[in-house]
């Protein structure tokens, strides 16, 4: 007999209601969903965009009307894009990682989601088998702030970065005096979220108003400190109320 999770698991996508369908490797579109609502317009920048639909964190955004810039090197992208997207902007270039060595665009045809820049061949492991990329290829390269200038957004409202590796180089070099996003979702493997509140990308995070919020097994999630205080503005109240009771003299 068949469970009802299972029989859940095994439902299509187009057959579950709208808020229980996701793109996401880990669900990260739901809870970022969760976190905007249904019904507020957005801009979102997805950078290592990969795939229109496929292990996307902005698919489920621009179903409910978002639109915005996506970025990602991997050739014939930006044509995916054009077709299942067409009010989005696409970038098919590379975003600078401040490397100092020269990189080269690595291809895993088994895997594209292990697409990355590197100064050599990378290797990726899956059930106990080693990968090893199929190709490689010069791409052009930009900087964040070349790129969003090209794009010239109104503003931004979610930014989705997942490269394999550089994601805190392209958030330290943000235009941050141009765009302060609502929210952030970047792939960050392996550290415990203990680990992670005072991590050096977290602290920087949080001079620029953005707050650790969420955390998936490959995932992190920051939001504006006055987005996320707006959204849950009872627990808001209920976290003053007691750091108020806290301050009340004890009785004599």
């Amino acid at each position: 007999m068949i469970g009802i999770k299972t029989f859940t698991r095994m439902v299509p996508d187009r057959f579950r209601p709208k808020w229980r369908r996701t793109y996401s490797q880990e669900g990260e579109d739901i809870v970022l969903n969760t976190l905007f609502g249904y019904d507020r317009p957005g801009i979102y920048v997805d950078i290592g965009a990969h795939d229109p639909v496929a292990w996307s964190n902005t698919k489920k955004f621009a179903e409910l009307g978002w639109w915005g810039l996506n970025i990602d090197p991997m050739p014939g992208t930006a044509e995916r894009f054009r077709r299942q997207r067409p009010r989005d902007i696409c970038l098919e270039a590379a975003i600078d990682i401040g490397a100092k060595a020269e990189l080269s665009y690595w291809i895993f045809d088994a895997e594209p989601r292990w697409n990355c820049l590197a100064p050599s061949a990378p290797l990726n492991h899956r059930d106990g088998r080693v990968f090893r990329p199929d190709r490689h290829m010069a791409v052009p390269t930009l900087t964040i702030a070349e790129a969003l200038e090209k794009a010239n957004l109104p503003r931004v409202d979610l930014v989705n970065l997942d490269i394999e590796g550089g994601e805190e180089y392209i958030l330290r070099h943000w235009p941050w005096q141009r765009y302060v996003p609502t929210a952030i979702c970047v792939e960050i493997i392996g550290k415990p979220a203990a680990e992670l509140a005072h991590a050096p990308l977290t602290e920087f995070l949080a001079d620029h108003g953005l707050v650790f919020a969420s955390q998936m097994i490959s995932s992190v999630i920051y939001v504006e400190r006055g987005f996320l205080a707006s959204r849950y503005p009872k627990a808001n109240m209920l976290e003053d109320a007691a750091a108020g009771a806290m301050q009340l003299p004890l009785p004599a």
